[in-house]
């Protein structure tokens, strides 16, 4: 009988933090907090282990950075 009142704590306790981290991560999208910080935390990864990735990220930045305005015929 202890067992089977072990195994229920345990799956209660399981379940509990699975529903915590579902309404943490719903709250975190609908904030939309959550976008600028797990692209940094990739981009120190990618810094430390995958030197050409962290390049090829910095690479892309900067073409998002460089990219123009394109005029409309009523602006000569």
């Amino acid at each position: 009988m202890a067992e089977v009142v072990t195994g229920v704590a345990g799956m209660t306790v399981i379940v509990a933090v699975l529903v915590g981290l579902f309404f943490v991560g719903r709250w975190l999208r609908r904030t939309r907090t959550v976008g600028p910080s797990i692209a940094a935390a990739v981009a120190a990864y990618n810094e430390g282990m995958q030197p050409t990735a962290y390049d090829s990220f910095v690479e892309v930045r900067a073409q998002d950075d460089r990219t123009e305005e394109v005029g409309t015929p009523s602006d000569r």
